[in-house]
């Protein structure tokens, strides 16, 4: 179906010829390492660019009126990311209409943030279709990064590049983290700490005499003293 889809430049009946200027030109930019991805064993065609972040959740605890506030570490959040595929040739086209239906994630699959953030309600068998779902992808940032592995979030229709004849297409991704029992959480500053009062400075505890301790008033036996004195 996808592969009828005909490239987007016009040609000339006379000489065969592409009329807009780009229409030749390498499948894969061998400029730049950083030029290059890859995705589930898929180079992806043409330029790419790439943009993104990794991220800790951190919450700030603040009392009204009172100047900063208590930091504390939530655990890592998988990283989000675009793959920005610059591409302007009928060759590119026809690589990109290959790889389209083997990253994108069909119905009835589980997304990572299913999987993590609806825990509670996420079985076994979702969680392991969530790992099994995620795709290898490589690129030398994300090599840097840690990042390895990703679930296709949302794939953008082409738009018009900066050059004439040129398509930009966007790839959204989450990093695929597998799901842990137990998430860290720190206070990074602000912290109280625990000082122990002296042992003078103690609560006392309203314990009651024994009647061995207060007295029977028998011969011999020790004083009856009332509750509470010495």
């Amino acid at each position: 179906m996808g592969s009828d889809v005909p490239f987007w430049d016009l040609f000339n009946v006379t000489d065969g010829k592409v009329f807009a200027p780009g229409s030749e030109g390498f499948d894969y930019d061998e400029t730049s390492p950083w030029s290059q991805l890859t995705l589930k064993g898929n180079r992806l065609p043409g330029t790419i660019t790439l943009t993104g972040s990794a991220t800790h959740r951190i919450d700030v605890q603040k009392s009204n009126g009172v100047d900063g506030g208590t930091l504390i570490e939530r655990g890592y959040v998988p990283g989000k990311f675009d793959i920005d595929m610059k591409i302007w040739t009928e060759s590119h086209w026809d690589l990109w209409k290959d790889i389209y239906p083997q990253i994108f994630r069909r119905p009835a699959k589980v997304d990572v943030n299913d999987a993590k953030t609806k825990k509670a309600g996420a079985t076994a068998t979702q969680i392991d279709v969530t790992s099994k779902a995620a795709l290898p992808i490589s690129h030398p940032v994300l090599d840097l990064m840690g990042i390895s592995s990703c679930l296709v979030e949302s794939i953008a229709m082409p738009r018009p590049g900066p050059e004439l004849g040129t398509q930009i297409i966007t790839i959204k991704c989450i990093e695929y983290v597998p799901p842990t029992k137990k998430s860290a959480i720190r206070k990074t500053t602000g912290a109280a700490v625990n000082v122990g009062l002296a042992k003078e400075l103690q609560p006392a505890v309203n314990k009651p005499i024994s009647p061995a301790e207060a007295g029977d008033g028998s011969p011999g036996g020790p004083p009856v003293t009332s509750h509470g004195s010495r």
